[in-house]
């Protein structure tokens, strides 16, 4: 516990808070630390949840891209062929918007 015994820094006294005087500041049970201190609180798992995000993405492109550098030939022309029919729905269906017809 606190005492409210002056102390001496430099030449002018310094007295200590106590307990009650402590608890007297934080009136309506959350002090001004306790604010900032939640509000750090609050921005660091925000934080966090967009470094795991972002983690996750990277390993996932990291694994895709180690596949493919170990696929045999066949396999790689598999995975071209693949793609250019993904851009090429990607392209019909741009195409279909701009001609005014429905798109998928």
């Amino acid at each position: 516990m606190a005492t409210n015994i002056p102390t001496f820094r430099g030449c002018r006294p310094v007295t200590r808070s106590t307990d009650q005087q402590v608890a007297a500041n934080s009136v309506g049970g959350m002090g001004a630390w306790d604010r900032i201190r939640n509000a750090f609180r609050s921005e660091k798992r925000e934080i966090d949840d967009i470094v795991g995000d972002a983690t996750k993405r990277a390993d996932a492109a990291l694994d895709r891209r180690e596949r493919e550098l170990d696929a045999s030939p066949a396999e790689k022309l598999a995975m071209e062929q693949q793609r250019t029919e993904e851009i090429d729905s990607e392209f019909d269906a741009v195409r279909k918007r701009i001609e005014g017809g429905p798109s998928k």
